[in-house]
């Protein structure tokens, strides 16, 4: 399984992100419809970084690093360590 980001609104009208794991894009969709939040699968997760004071350049480079390599995606598991 793979882990993907959702987002979507409260009653409060705030945006909020989630996560599911899930086989694919449209199983991961289907969990999200099965929960009743209006939950938008938005993206697949790739990597959880925790970089105090990075800027938008770091963030984009690290981006840019991932797609130059074109890794694949990483097993939901491996977040879980």
């Amino acid at each position: 399984m793979f882990r993907f980001v959702t987002e979507y609104h409260k009653d409060d009208g705030c945006l909020y992100g989630g996560e599911v794991d899930a086989l694919d894009f449209e199983h991961a969709q289907s969990i999200c419809d099965a929960r009743g939040k209006g939950e938008t699968v938005i993206g697949q997760l790739y990597a959880v970084v925790s970089a105090e004071h990075w800027t938008a350049d770091d963030a984009t480079r690290f981006a840019q690093a991932l797609a130059d390599d074109n890794p694949d995606p990483p097993l939901a598991s491996e977040f879980d360590s």
